[in-house]
């Protein structure tokens, strides 16, 4: 029983012992720091305290930011949305890229001679029916002259219509201002014409008031 008083007895005068020199050496820090201290002037402390009030300022802001930009770049991530295209803007070549020509003496505005038919329809080409209608717009009643061969040759009443096989089954359809001609024309003859464009579809061009020049 007498050794369980000793242990204890021991045990706690070590703690002690331990405890007083543990706070002897906090005394001691704390008088080191009291002695640096007291070494600066009281302007060299004031610097020193406004700098690290600086300091603390500038890392408040700092985190304030990162956190900022990271909830703004994550709302404006879950915002988005596929791709949209956008509707009711076509691009329409200005005059001086159509290839238009001065107007006559009476009056017709051709177009250029290496303005092809094939080239008008394919503006329509992987657009919608209003888009295509803008983009073949600048080019409604202009004059174009073509050379091609008859694919046939049909009549309406008194009205008489040429008509023109280009490539990929697309046509020229003419509509002849005198129609006396007609009858003396043949699947495969070869002519040049002259009428005004009044209609340009994917598949196919209309041409009236048409005037046979050449054959």
């Amino acid at each position: 029983m007498s050794g369980i008083h000793d242990f204890f007895r021991k045990h706690v005068r070590a703690s002690a012992v331990g405890t007083i020199g543990a706070i002897s050496l906090v005394l001691g820090y704390i008088d080191q720091a009291i002695n640096i201290f007291t070494k600066f002037q009281s302007w060299q402390l004031q610097a020193l305290g406004a700098a690290l009030i600086v300091t603390f300022v500038v890392m408040v802001l700092m985190s304030f930011d990162k956190t900022h930009g990271r909830q703004r770049i994550s709302s404006q991530s879950s915002g988005l949305s596929a791709p949209t295209r956008q509707f009711g803007t076509v691009e329409i070549a200005e005059p001086e890229e159509i290839n238009i020509r001065p107007p006559t003496n009476d009056g017709r505005v051709f177009l250029a001679t290496n303005i092809d038919p094939v080239v008008l329809m394919d503006m329509r080409k992987g657009k919608t029916s209003l888009h295509g209608d803008k983009a073949v717009e600048p080019y409604l009643d202009k004059w174009l002259r073509y050379r091609g061969k008859i694919s046939d040759v049909t009549a309406v009443g008194e009205s008489s219509t040429l008509w023109f096989q280009v490539e990929s089954l697309r046509s020229v359809a003419a509509d002849l201002k005198d129609n006396s001609v007609a009858s003396i024309l043949h699947i495969g003859d070869e002519i040049e014409i002259e009428g005004k464009i009044v209609r340009i579809r994917t598949h196919g061009i209309d041409l009236d008031e048409v005037e046979i020049l050449a054959r």
